[in-house]
């Protein structure tokens, strides 16, 4: 609750070329009252990808979106659905939330509880330093793979090649 959510809906006929509609609405339902409706944007150059920024909502809960879009109608009823619509949640910050409050990470009690484990903490610039933690590696992987003579393409051609040879021969000498 209190951030914006930004809202996509790309609107593209069966063919998937771009519907131009000025007049496409996303309609923001909570249970089954209406408590929004915004015109949506088409974003420049994006092949009928439209978009708008819901920030006016009434507080927490459960809310329905449903694209109104006039155009989209006749699409949407020749494939055999009447409407697209998602739902989404909104929670509310819980205050007395020490994680929300303060989400600096503890560094003392990380180094303690990871010394105790026999472990240790690494910053995000040092990354590479986690494969210290895990020593050399002691297990070796070997994977055979077994493959017909029959399903190879160079007996194929082998095959072809030695075939031609006997009708040339054959062919040569009057056999045919």
């Amino acid at each position: 609750h209190g951030e914006t959510i930004t809202v996509k809906a790309k609107i593209t006929d069966a063919e998937l070329e771009p519907i131009v509609d000025d007049k496409a609405q996303i309609k923001v339902y909570q249970d089954q009252k209406l408590v929004l409706t915004k015109t949506l944007e088409a974003v420049r150059d994006s092949a009928g990808m439209y978009q708008l920024e819901l920030n006016q909502l009434p507080g927490a809960g459960t809310f329905r979106l449903v694209l109104e879009s006039p155009q989209a109608k006749e699409v949407l009823a020749a494939d055999g659905e009447e409407t697209v619509e998602t739902t989404i949640t909104v929670l509310s910050p819980q205050v007395n939330s020490k994680e929300l409050l303060e989400p600096t990470a503890d560094r003392e009690t990380l180094a303690y509880l990871t010394h105790l484990s026999g472990g240790g903490v690494v910053e995000a610039d040092q990354a590479a330093a986690v494969l210290d933690f895990f020593g050399t590696g002691t297990r070796r992987y070997t994977e055979q793979t077994r493959q017909t003579l029959w399903d190879a393409w160079p007996l194929l051609a082998v095959m072809v090649l030695l075939l031609t040879f006997e009708w040339v021969i054959r062919k040569r000498g009057g056999l045919i």
